[in-house]
């Protein structure tokens, strides 16, 4: 079975970031292992990890701080790795490809 993925490219590109970052989604899935994301449950933000890719059906598994987990489309994940980005934190470094986290700690 194959998942045809639609082109995708947010409104706040940011100059092309988002859509080098879809690209590599697809081109290299497991690089986005370790990356940090957000996403709202029942009106309060949750961190989580990417923790794993399920080929077959382009999924990325994220287990959440809380210790819930779930999987998610790469529109979904595009969406939790913005979140993640907006509220402090650094998802990817795309000039090196290296998984960075620059959470802001107290």
């Amino acid at each position: 079975m194959s998942v045809e993925v639609v082109h995708f490219i947010a409104d706040d590109d940011e100059g092309g970031y988002w859509e080098v970052l879809r690209q590599q989604l697809l081109d290299s899935p497991t690089m986005f292992l370790g990356c940090r994301v957000q996403k709202y449950f029942t009106g309060m933000l949750y961190n989580g990890t990417i923790v794993g890719y399920n080929a077959r059906y382009q999924w990325w598994n994220v287990v959440y701080d809380d210790d819930d987990e779930e999987d998610n489309n790469i529109y979904e994940i595009i969406a939790m790795l913005k979140r993640y980005r907006k509220n402090g934190g650094e998802t990817v470094d795309l000039t090196n490809d290296e998984i960075v986290d620059l959470t802001l700690d107290d």
